[in-house]
């Protein structure tokens, strides 16, 4: 097959007159309320087949969760029986393991994460605080928007530093749920 002819079959056929826009618009309008309703039944049964299984598994999440919690007292009540130097066991073929997490930055009670930012700032020695504060300048796009829509001076000024504002327009359709789906008088190609 030929590029061209490739293109012709991918090509979407041009409306030739109102009438012809008119019965497309009819059968889209058709089209987008019959999808909206099959949505809206797959959206209820799927809905239902959810609640069907809800409380069963509400259920077992609950077992599960206070099982878990009786293994892991028992395992932290017997662990230098149990487990020795080792990480993990295996009780009844299944494991039972304590594993260290990767950490996380806490404060000391009473200490905010602002007030040790600003002890870090502090600091005399310009190493430690490179090391142990980021600094992530961004633009505040709200602002940008802003100054264009507000602001000649401001529109310019950033225009020069390349920075500038797009909008896009796009087309919509939207059928009128209001007016039964009728099938088009006019045939749609």
């Amino acid at each position: 097959m030929t590029t061209k002819s490739l293109l012709s079959k991918l090509r979407l056929p041009a409306i030739k007159d109102r009438d012809e826009a008119t019965g497309i618009a009819a059968a889209t309008a058709a089209l987008i309320l019959e999808r909206d309703r099959a949505i809206l039944t797959r959206d209820e049964r799927l809905e239902a087949l959810k609640m069907e299984f809800s409380i069963h598994i509400e259920e077992l999440d609950r077992e599960i969760e206070q099982k878990t919690k009786r293994l892991a007292q028992w395992a932290t009540a017997n662990r230098k029986n149990e487990f020795g130097e080792k990480q993990s066991i295996t009780l009844a073929g299944h494991k039972l393991f304590f594993r260290a997490g990767k950490g996380k930055v806490a404060f000391e009670p009473g200490i905010k994460a602002a007030e040790a930012l600003d002890s870090l700032l502090a600091c005399d020695d310009e190493k430690t605080i490179e090391r142990f504060v980021s600094i992530k300048p961004t633009l505040n796009k709200n602002a940008i928007l802003a100054a264009f829509r507000s602001s000649d001076t401001a529109r310019e000024f950033l225009e020069s530093l390349g920075i500038r504002v797009v909008k896009g327009e796009a087309f919509g359709f939207e059928p009128d749920r209001d007016v039964p789906a009728e099938q088009p008088t006019v045939p749609v190609t």
